[in-house]
């Protein structure tokens, strides 16, 4: 990648991350949704073993896309 093309993702990925406590707090409902969806990669439900596992990426911007397990027990 170019210095430009880093700088422009660094840069998208600051935006969404300064406005997401906002949008998730003050968004329209299809505006939270959409941000979620953004951050979220995938939820996998064990009912049986009464656990959730989710899966979110790191940084959700274009080539920088990583993710990361988190598991939340209920």
């Amino acid at each position: 990648m170019s210095q430009g093309e880093i700088k422009t993702l660094a840069t998208e990925a600051m935006q969404f991350i300064s406005g997401l406590e906002f949008t998730l707090t003050q968004g329209l409902p299809q505006e939270k949704l959409a941000a979620l969806r953004q951050c979220i990669e995938k939820i996998h439900i064990n009912k049986p073993n009464n656990d959730i596992k989710i899966q979110i990426r790191e940084l959700p911007v274009g080539n920088l896309q990583r993710t990361k397990y988190i598991e939340i027990e209920f």
